[in-house]
C-alpha cells in the first residue's frame, strides 16, 4: 500500500520555482507494518518523533530513529517498515526546482539529519500539520516558506558541522551522546567529572563552547522535547510525563516546560490540533522514548 493514500493532499500547487507540499501528515503505526511507496518525481521528508522504523530501497536499509529527519528522492521506490511497538513520524511529499537544489547540497552528507534539541524543525512540522487542508494560494505559500526554512537548516547545519565536529574532543561528544540517548537518567556534572577524570568546570566550559548551551541546560531542553512528544501522542497525565523524561518533581517539570516553551504542559496539550490529539494512545512503559 502506498502511504500517500492515507495523508492529506494539497489542492493548490505553486509554480515550479516554489516548493509545493503535495501531501503529508502525522502517522502512528504499530509493528509489524509496512508501506510501499511507488516511484514518483517528488521528494520526501520523514521526521521520526517516537519509536523506530526503517527505509528499504534497492537492497539497502536505512534505520530511522527518534529525532532523525530523512530527506529522500522518491524516484527511487522504497518500503517503510515499523520496527518498534509504535512508530510515530511526520511525513511530507514535496516538489519544486528549489527542492532539487537543496537535495544536491544535502545528498553528499547522507540521507539523514539528526535534529538538535534547539532546532525549530519539529515546530515547523506541527505548523504544517495544523494547515490540515491546503486549499488556498496563501496556505500553499505559507507551507512553502516553512519548508524552505526546514531545508535551509538541514543544509547549512550539516555543511558547517563537518568542520565543527572534527575539533570537538571525544569526551565532549560522548557526553552529548549520553544526554541525547539517556535523558531520563539523573546526570550531574560531578558524575561526568568522575567518568572522564576531567574537572567539571572544564567540561561545562568546553561543552558550552561547542554546543552553545551548558550541559544541564542542554539536558533539560532534550527532556522537554521528549515531554512534548509524550503530551501530543499519549494519554499520560502531566506528572507521569515529567517522571518519564527524568523530572520527578511535577512543579519543577511544569516550571521548566514553561521556561522552554512559554506555556504549561496542559495548555500545550490542549492547544494541539485536533488531528494530533485524536491520535493519543494508552501509555505503556515499554513504549517510552529511549
Amino acid at each position: 500500500m502506498d502511504i500517500r493514500q492515507n495523508l492529506f493532499h494539497s489542492a493548490v500547487h505553486l509554480d515550479k520555482e516554489f516548493i509545493s507540499l503535495l501531501a503529508g501528515g502525522l502517522v502512528r503505526t504499530p509493528s509489524p507494518s509496512f508501506y510501499d511507496v511507488l516511484e514518483s518525481s517528488c521528494y520526501m521528508l520523514l521526521y521520526t518523533h517516537s519509536g523506530n522504523g526503517s527505509l528499504a530501497s534497492m537492497g539497502k536499509t536505512i534505520s530511522l530513529s527518534e529525532n532523525t529527519l530523512l530527506f529522500w528522492d522518491c524516484e527511487k521506490p522504497f518500503k517503510l517498515n515499523a520496527s518498534s511497538p509504535i512508530w510515530g513520524f511526520h511525513i511530507l511529499f514535496l516538489e519544486g526546482n528549489t527542492v532539487s537544489s537543496y537535495y544536491k547540497y544535502f545528498q553528499s552528507h547522507g540521507p539523514l539529519y539528526h535534529i538538535a534539541p534547539s532546532s525549530d524543525i519539529p515546530s515547523y512540522l506541527q505548523r504544517l500539520d495544523s494547515l490540515a487542508v491546503i486549499d488556498t494560494t496563501s496556505k500553499a505559500l505559507t507551507a512553502s516558506k516553512w519548508l524552505t526554512d526546514i531545508l535551509t537548516e538541514i543544509c547549512v547545519v550539516t555543511m558547517s558541522s563537518d568542520t565543527h565536529e572534527a575539533h570537538i574532543p571525544a569526551y565532549i561528544m560522548e557526553m552529548k551522546q549520553l544526554l541525547d540517548n539517556s535523558y531520563e537518567m539523573n546526570f550531574s556534572l560531578t558524575d561526568f567529572e568522575k567518568r572522564f577524570g576531567i574537572s567539571k568546570y572544564r567540561l561545562c566550559r568546553e561543552f558550552s563552547h561547542h554546543y552553545q548551551q551548558p550541559p544541564i541546560q542542554y539536558l533539560n531542553a532534550r527532556r522537554i522535547d521528549a515531554a512534548k512528544d509524550l503530551l501530543l501522542t499519549t494519554d499520560m497525565p502531566v506528572h507521569e510525563v515529567g517522571s518519564a523524561v527524568g523530572i520527578d518533581n511535577t512543579n519543577h517539570f511544569i516550571s521548566l516546560f514553561k521556561k522552554n516553551t512559554g506555556t504549561t504542559p496542559f495548555a500545550f496539550k490542549q492547544g494541539a490540533p485536533a488531528s494530533i490529539r485524536s491520535l493519543h494512545f494508552s501509555y505503556k512503559p515499554d513504549c517510552r522514548p529511549q
